[in-house]
């Protein structure tokens, strides 16, 4: 007889109202169990252009090479990791890191940013530790 794997869980924050909560390892959305509102978990990769007005999960941003981020607004509750072109104006819960070849351009606010030689950042007001 097979046997089921047990749940495991991950702490996420809301980007609503920045509670912390309890979430499956398994799941792609779910509501606050504070304010009621939809969280998206998932992790989110960039391959090509990508345009929005907001962008928000409680997961990861990732943006790959020759892709390009163009938001209002941007919300991420785990990491960013840029290789491409972000434009965007952005609140980080975790590290951002910016490879060597990527493009920023917009306000950050995040706990820690790591700058690799060869980025290039035009513009924005950066706000680093929370």
């Amino acid at each position: 007889m097979q046997t089921l794997p047990s749940k495991t869980f991950r702490s996420a924050t809301c980007y609503h109202c920045g509670r912390l909560f309890q979430a499956s390892t398994h799941a792609i959305t779910l509501t606050c169990p504070h304010c009621y509102k939809r969280v998206g978990l998932q992790d989110l990769i960039i391959h090509g252009l990508h345009a929005s007005k907001t962008l928000e999960t409680a997961g990861l941003l990732i943006v790959e090479k020759k892709a390009w981020l163009k938001a209002g607004k941007v919300h991420i509750g785990e990491r960013i990791e840029v290789e491409g072109r972000v434009e965007a104006t952005v609140f980080c819960e975790g590290p951002v890191i910016l490879g060597p070849r990527s493009h920023w351009t917009g306000d950050l606010t995040a706990p820690s940013i790591h700058i690799s030689p060869g980025a290039i950042i035009t513009g924005g007001y950066f706000r680093i530790g929370l």
